[in-house]
């Protein structure tokens, strides 16, 4: 079989938040795949401890932050220079 899409996440032992990351095949890509991986990857890192989430990426990845926001969880967007910081802590419910 072909990967289509994969998606990780490495924990920062200091904040106990894990930055997340995706890359979704492009004839994949607006199919549900990266809300699958959220999902998949919100719930082993709360079955693992870590606190929450974090993710870097471009502005014009609308994509990815709108994946962000689907997530039920308060959202933090900062703007860091030329790209997008969003984060979001499993005790922060939206």
């Amino acid at each position: 079989g072909k990967v289509v899409a994969a998606g990780e996440y490495y924990l920062d032992p200091s904040t106990n938040m894990a930055e997340v990351a995706f890359s979704v095949d492009k004839a994949w890509q607006g199919k549900g795949l990266g809300k699958i991986l959220m999902k998949k990857l919100s719930g082993a890192a709360r079955e693992n401890g870590i606190a929450g989430l974090t993710a870097y990426t471009l502005p014009g990845n609308r994509g990815m932050v709108r994946l962000f926001k689907t997530m039920p969880y308060k959202i933090t967007t900062v703007h860091a220079g030329d790209v997008i910081e969003l984060t979001c802590r499993f005790d922060e419910l939206a």
